[in-house]
């Protein structure tokens, strides 16, 4: 019973979190131009590139190390450290491949010289920041407690949100500010879960070389992968960078603002669900968790598409005045992130289980698709780049799973310990 409450106060914490959020982002939205919402989309898109190959493969070194020692303070400790070692040296080599394409963007889209050098420190401050963050939040997840990250994250969502309000209605607003504000919200989170960590497990203890070489393992087998998927994953904004117009980013990042509600249900999977996957055992008992999860992922998805499709005025009034012309795409958008919210989570799931698909399989596959597509579709229309989005997501889908089970066939049919 005490767990009962423990996560439903949880839930409801994060409930809150994600409509602050999910607000905040609208705020964004009716506040600035066009011209700067273009920029913004920008930056946030390719931000999250330079967290993915800031990582390459860490995470998954991590988690499968730290499900077997979770309990031990002292080996805790080194996986720590060495954990925060690797990720900051890849955090400067991702960030100096991806940020002279960021200012190329930028500057692009029409960003003066100016604003684009003052936006290429606070992307990697933000990248640095969850870097350090992801890997407190191993420990926590882990250790499962609860009740501070239901705490932690109403604190970062509300002071974020008041900020973004503050400047929004109270002062100003545009995308360096913007920008500013978010770069904020990850050094708090940073900060708030460093603290947590930090008392519980030795801190001071030495990088381990046998926790290097096992992470350095899951880098070599998961980089391919990853650096395809940094490419993949944020296609449709360099396209529409490429062939279409600011105002067309604008409206790309505008709708896509919709499909942000698929984050309502991220923590469910990210904290409570894939964790319990990864430590678990035993083929049927597995196999279930797995087609429990997904399916119950799939039919969300549908509802929400479905919904968004049948009501769009509720959706374009949020977007503003400045988006009204947009109802044609935002149910098409919402599939595409749909889409692209299941690829991560059946990505997630086998990653969390050391399963990484070979690359040599699943790269040319997708690479073969999406050549298909680029032939075919004319991406100076906005729709065509969403549409790309959506059918280029599917080949990776259909593999991932079938390497699924193929790996749960594998597995000793046992009872989890």
């Amino acid at each position: 019973m005490h767990w009962f409450w423990l996560l439903l106060g949880y839930f409801v914490a994060q409930a809150l979190a994600q409509v602050l959020g999910f607000i905040s982002g609208f705020i964004i939205v009716r506040n600035v131009t066009p011209g700067d919402y273009a920029l913004y989309t920008i930056v946030m898109t390719m931000g999250p590139v330079v967290t993915m190959l800031s990582d390459v493969g860490i995470g998954t070194g991590i988690s499968g190390i730290g499900r077997k020692i979770w309990q031990d303070n002292e080996r805790m400790g080194s996986l720590v450290q060495t954990a925060l070692l690797m990720r900051r040296r890849f955090a400067i080599l991702g960030f100096l491949v991806i940020g002279p394409v960021l200012f190329w963007m930028l500057v692009r889209n029409h960003a003066t010289y100016l604003v684009s050098l003052l936006l290429l420190p606070m992307v990697f401050a933000g990248t640095w920041y969850q870097l350090t963050s992801s890997v407190m939040r191993m420990v926590v997840q882990l250790r499962q407690q609860i009740a501070f990250l239901r705490n932690q994250g109403l604190i970062v969502s509300v002071s974020r949100f008041v900020l973004i309000v503050l400047f929004a209605y109270c002062i100003f607003i545009n995308v360096t500010l913007a920008i500013l504000i978010g770069t904020f919200g990850f050094g708090l989170d940073a900060w708030l879960m460093t603290r947590q960590v930090k008392p519980q497990i030795q801190w001071h203890a030495p990088p381990n070389e046998e926790y290097r070489k096992t992470i350095l393992s899951a880098v070599w087998r998961q980089a391919p992968l990853t650096v395809y998927f940094c490419i993949q994953s944020q296609v449709s904004i360099w396209l529409i960078s490429i062939f279409g117009s600011a105002h067309q980013v604008a409206d790309i990042g505008a709708a896509t603002r919709i499909g942000m509600l698929f984050q309502f249900m991220g923590p469910l999977y990210s904290v409570v669900l894939v964790p319990r996957f990864a430590r678990n055992n035993g083929r049927s008992r597995l196999r279930v968790q797995y087609w429990g999860i997904i399916t119950s992922q799939l039919a969300i998805i549908s509802v929400a598409v479905l919904f968004v499709m049948l009501f769009p005025q509720p959706f374009l009034w949020m977007l503003g005045p400045q988006y009204q012309h947009l109802g044609y795409l935002l149910w098409l958008v919402m599939l595409s992130s749909g889409i692209n919210s299941f690829l991560g989570l059946t990505v997630g799931m086998n990653f969390c289980k050391g399963w990484i698909p070979p690359a040599w399989i699943s790269i040319p596959l997708e690479v073969v698709t999406q050549i298909v597509l680029i032939l075919l579709l004319d991406f100076s229309k906005t729709v065509n780049v969403v549409i790309f989005a959506c059918l280029s997501s599917l080949p990776p889908i259909i593999f991932t799973m079938i390497y699924t089970m193929y790996n749960l066939a594998k597995e000793p049919e046992q009872v989890s310990s």
